[in-house]
């Protein structure tokens, strides 16, 4: 059993920063563990 549910890179397809995709805040990863 393992307590990562999901580790995913998203920063190419949902940029925060959309007006500048190479601004150092569009450099992110989402992991969500299980609790």
């Amino acid at each position: 059993d393992s307590s990562f549910r999901r580790i995913e890179g998203v920063a190419d397809t949902e940029l925060l920063v959309k007006d500048d995709p190479s601004d150092p805040r569009n450099r992110r990863i989402s992991i969500v563990l299980a609790h």
